[in-house]
């Protein structure tokens, strides 16, 4: 990639731009272009906000509802 372009998206702190240009399709109008790579730096963002504020909680581990049993810790009924 262009070293311009790279030390220009640091500059602006666009720092998803230079990884969504290898995935943004070739041969597509400069809109469609510049919709596919804003995405990109928003998913992005959204990413790195999320995993900085689970850091920052300070959780001893990431914990999803995949696993979760409501009776656990309960005691069951009989049937």
């Amino acid at each position: 990639m262009n070293e311009e372009l790279q030390h220009l998206c640091r500059r602006l702190r666009l720092a998803h731009i230079p990884e969504a240009l290898s995935t943004v399709t070739p041969n597509t109008d400069s809109m469609d272009f510049l919709l596919q790579i804003l995405r990109a730096e928003t998913i992005g963002r959204l990413d790195a906000k999320l995993k900085r504020l689970i850091h920052q909680a300070g959780f001893p581990q990431l914990k999803t509802l995949e696993h979760y049993s409501p009776f656990r810790g309960t005691v069951r009924p009989k049937s």
